[in-house]
């Protein structure tokens, strides 16, 4: 599942182009979007629910479900923020909740169901998946409702009509103690989430206030491990309460911020990569957060990168990041092993890809400053080890015969469009030209090697720069 923003995002013709090429490229199926009733979908005027427009909302869905993506939509609208960083905004709007009365929810969401059941039949419509995120300014602003209020009519209006469909919540940053109190109170309602959402960001609460220095809620969180640990621990809070659910992790990154170069840079390939690996198999979901840097736009991103998170630029340039989940896709069927900055896989017939990366930790220099402050000079080297990684492998039980070994490679010195806009002096108002010369430069490097097994066994050695990342692909030559 890859998220990509508003509702209203996806009426934007280049929105749609890109989310096209994340699915023909990186094979997402799932699109995560939310603020469906949001005023700039012009579903209806003030809080009635007798006239409602859907045409937005179907030219949405239409084109989602006309191109094989399957919705994953979250029912409650979320504030509109581009963040700089843990205490400014680009942009901010917090406005008032979109309903007043829980009756007013309920109706329109019943007339919004019935709407789309009748448009695209429930075979289809029950695929989709459904959220209900925990919003306590909605619990502040809205008169006597709650979150398990919200819950529980969304359940009651979408199982009488489609029982097999998923849906589950809450989809906030939590702590343990939040967490588990949330879950106890789940146990005693009426309905039951299909699974457990959380986000995943690194952060942790701000204790202390600097002089003239605007408040902070979070500061930065040092640790590499973070994704890890919360997954951990909340499966572990899930079985305590005897909650067996799915676990999803609706959105992760290792930053909140929409100006932080260092969701452009080689490091954030190494840690998709690194966190994939870290939690095969232990949930069902993981949606990056973002999938394109348009949905992140505004004025004051007027450059070829500005720090934006998502996997293509807005000039539908491939940052490593994107590079990191197109080698994921091409993995094969089968598992055969994984360990600390590797994957094995294989599709049979001795055919094996493998990914590798050169993650390094992000050096302490990093936390001691806002994310947006720090230049690109700085954030190239943001790192805490220059040492490259040495990488021995063997492969057995292969037939005595000539293999090949194809390598693809992202690293600092080939394919990262930051680097690469750097060595051209981080030029401004670039022509469409040279534009169209960093889509170019900007691809994996390749290399094969022809190797002969011995006694069934294939040996080869590789090497990787730090933040480089490889896919590797051995085949027989029939």
């Amino acid at each position: 599942m890859i998220n990509i923003g508003r509702a209203s995002d996806l009426l934007k013709a280049k929105v749609r182009e890109q989310t096209l090429i994340l699915r023909d490229e990186l094979g997402f199926r799932y699109v995560r979007f939310w603020n469906l009733f949001h005023t700039d979908m012009e579903i209806r005027t003030e809080h009635q629910t007798d006239l409602l427009n859907f045409d937005k909302i179907d030219e949405v869905l239409d084109f989602l479900v006309y191109n094989n993506l399957l919705p994953f939509i979250e029912l409650v609208d979320k504030p509109i923020r581009i963040v700089k960083n843990t205490s400014e905004f680009v942009k901010l709007d917090e406005r008032p909740p979109n309903f007043h009365q829980l009756l007013e929810y309920k109706l329109l969401l019943t007339r919004f169901f019935h709407h789309i059941i009748t448009r695209y039949h429930d075979d289809q419509v029950k695929k989709w998946c459904f959220e209900c995120w925990y919003d306590d300014f909605l619990e502040q602003q809205t008169k006597d409702v709650s979150f398990f209020d919200i819950f529980n009519t969304t359940c009651e209006v979408i199982r009488p009509l489609l029982p097999d469909a998923v849906i589950g919540g809450c989809g906030m940053r939590i702590n343990d103690v939040e967490a588990e109190s949330i879950l106890r109170a789940w146990k005693e309602q009426p309905y039951q989430p299909d699974f457990f959402s959380v986000l995943s960001y690194p952060y942790e609460p701000a204790s202390l206030q600097k002089e003239n220095h605007p408040p902070q809620l979070f500061r930065p969180y040092d640790d590499d491990n973070f994704l890890k640990r919360q997954v951990t621990r909340v499966k572990k809070l899930l079985r305590e309460v005897g909650m067996d659910i799915p676990l999803y992790v609706t959105e992760w990154n290792c930053t909140i911020s929409s100006r932080n170069y260092i969701n452009d840079t080689c490091y954030k390939g190494t840690y998709i990569m690194k966190n994939a690996v870290d939690l095969l198999g232990e949930i069902d979901v993981m949606g990056y957060y973002s999938g394109l840097d348009l949905t992140a736009a505004y004025y004051d991103s007027q450059e070829i990168l500005n720090g934006c998170p998502g996997l293509l630029t807005k000039d539908n340039i491939c940052k490593p990041a994107y590079y990191a989940f197109r080698f994921l896709q091409r993995m094969g069927t089968y598992l055969v092993k994984s360990g600390e900055n590797y994957l094995i896989t294989t599709t049979g017939h001795f055919s094996y890809y493998i990914i590798c990366y050169n993650y390094h930790s992000i050096n302490r220099r990093y936390f001691q400053k806002e994310e947006n402050l720090h230049s690109i000079k700085e954030t190239q080297t943001l790192t805490s080890s220059d040492t490259p990684l040495h990488m021995d492998f063997h492969l057995d039980h292969l037939p005595a015969d000539r293999h090949f070994i194809k390598t693809f490679t992202i690293g600092p010195h080939h394919g990262s469009v930051l680097d690469e806009w750097v060595r051209l002096n981080t030029m401004s108002n670039m022509r469409q030209e040279d534009v169209n010369y960093l889509k170019r430069i900007c691809t994996p490097h390749m290399s094969i090697q022809e190797i002969e097994t011995e006694k069934g066994t294939l040996h080869f050695e590789l090497e990787l720069e730090p933040e480089e990342i490889a896919l590797i692909h051995i085949y027989h030559q029939y």
